[in-house]
Formats: structure tokens, sequence, C-alpha cells
């Protein structure tokens, strides 16, 4: 069976994969059934609506007691996030969908590049194997938690790519608060249990960057002594987390690196001597903070 459809003003509902029905004001498709197969070939389906659209192929083979062999590629125009996420299949890749709907919002994605290839019955699985499925797009004015409830990124824009079980992202640009950054990446090889590991890069003034590392569950300048609005100069900062993905995380669960330069760099020793005019690095782990670097002292040159 072979045919070519084209309607205006449809409306398709699957309850148990989609969240809300899909509505299309044009619809096209060119295609058939195989009856020995049971094969439904799609040459090609283009759609648009309101918020969706799409131009994809490809191919299904139907077996009996299982979810059926699926072969699909094409694009998806951009659209915002939240509707992005109404229209994610609930069968695929569920522990991204999970995480993806827990620490990203806001924005806009795509256009999305999509392929999959799926075998007979393992749609019925979890977790997806990362080569059964392919999501690849750029991304903008997003907003990303990345570590309990500290600041997050927002506006962020970058690439990012979900295969089935996995998922990364580089961030081009963005802001954490007040602080600019201009490189983020996001690996986390294993949805379902591994450690994402999240990388970013910031530049501000001094106080804001203390600022943001003074946040919980850090909290490294008030251990060491340290009040952030005391402080003067500009500094690069990379932080670098290893995190479990798993819910009230305790800061030794955390692997956690900071590394920083500040110029330009004031900060109080007590209250009648202030370190000035500073250029220095600084290495932070959990337990501990080195920094070395040259600056003055009432005057007297330090090292």
């Amino acid at each position: 069976i072979s045919c070519t459809l084209a309607a205006t003003g449809v409306s398709l509902a699957f309850p148990s994969w989609f969240e809300r029905p899909i509505a299309l004001s044009k619809v096209s498709f060119t295609g058939g059934y195989d009856l020995n197969t049971r094969k439904v070939t799609v040459d090609r389906f283009q759609a648009n609506g309101d918020v969706l659209s799409a131009d994809l192929g490809g191919n299904a083979v139907f077996a009996a007691g299982m979810s059926p062999a699926l072969s699909l590629h094409g694009m998806i125009g951009a659209l915002p996030l939240a509707d992005a996420l109404a229209y994610w299949p609930a069968a695929v890749a569920e522990g991204a969908r999970s995480w993806v709907r827990e620490n990203l919002s806001g924005g806009t994605v795509g256009p999305l590049r999509i392929d999959t290839d799926f075998a007979p019955g393992m749609l019925d699985r979890s977790p997806t194997p990362d080569d059964a499925l392919a999501l690849s797009f750029p991304f903008e004015g997003l907003t990303a938690h990345y570590l309990g409830d500290m600041t997050p990124i927002t506006e962020g824009r970058g690439e990012a790519l979900l295969s089935g079980d996995s998922f990364r992202a580089v961030v081009t640009s963005g802001r954490v608060g007040p602080i600019a950054l201009s490189a983020g990446n996001v690996v986390i090889p294993n949805l379902h249990g591994a450690p994402g590991h999240f990388t970013v890069h910031t530049d501000g003034a001094v106080a804001d960057v203390l600022s943001l590392i003074d946040e919980e569950p850090l909290r490294y300048p008030k251990r060491f002594g340290i009040a952030p609005a005391s402080t003067q100069g500009r500094a690069g900062i990379d932080l670098d987390f290893t995190v479990p993905l798993v819910r009230d995380l305790a800061l030794d669960d955390i692997g956690i690196k900071v590394a920083a330069k500040a110029t330009g760099l004031g900060l109080p020793i007590d209250s009648h001597r202030t370190l000035e005019r500073a250029a220095a690095s600084f290495d932070i782990d959990p337990k501990s903070l080195t920094s070395e670097g040259t600056g003055a002292i009432s005057g007297v040159p330090i090292a």
C-alpha cells in the first residue's frame, strides 16, 4: 500500500507517548506499508504547526509482542525548550528527559537534527543505547543548574548532543549572576547514574567571583576567613565539578577543583593592613587553598 497525503488542521493524540496532542496546521506524507513485512516506510513527512515544524523520513518494522524497529532521520525546527520536552516521546531516553527537565529551563533549542536506529524491542528497554539515538542542536537563552542552589548559568548559548543515555554540551557564552561566562562544558556519560562533569570559566570582579564560590555548598571564602565585599580587583576563574547525579549530596561526595587568577587584587590582612595591587593565582579543593603571587602591603613589595 502506498499513498501521498496532504491535510490541514490535524491534531494527533498519543497519550502514552506525548504529554499533549500535537496540533498541526499543515501535514504532507509520502510513503507506504508492506503487508507481508509489516513495514511502514516514510519517504517524507513534513509538518507545520504553531510551535512544531518537522521534515522527517524513515521506516518502522512491527514485530509481535514487542516495540517496533524504528529508523528515523531528519530535522525539527527550533522551538522553546518547554515545548521540546512536551513533544519528547515518553519511552525514549527517559533518563536524559528527566535530567533536562530538572536542570534546564527557558530559552530555545534547535533546529534539531535527529537520527535513530532502534532494533525490535529496544524501545521497551531502559536505558537507551547511545548508538540508537543521536539528537544534536544549538541552544540559546537557556538557564542551567549545575550544582545545588548555586547561582545558575543564564543566557546560555552553545551546542549540545544527546545520545541514548549520554549528554554533552558546549556553552560558548552566558552569565552567572553579574559574571560573564566565556566557556563551559557538560559531560554526562550515563544519565542513569554516572557522575556528571561540569566545567565553567568566568571573568569578573574579584568580589563577585568570591561571592559565587561563597555560596552553598562551597562556602570557600567563609572557610578561609575572606569577606568577598572587602576585596578589589579582577579575576578569571575555572570551576571544575564532578557531581554524582543523586539528591541530597554531601560536599565530600563532589569532586571540586577551583583555579583562579587575580589582578589588581586588594584583600584585608587584618584591621590595619591590606594586601594591595596583587597578582596572584589560587588553587582550591574541598580541603585547602593554595595561593602564590606578588603585591604590596603598606607600600612594601611582597611575594
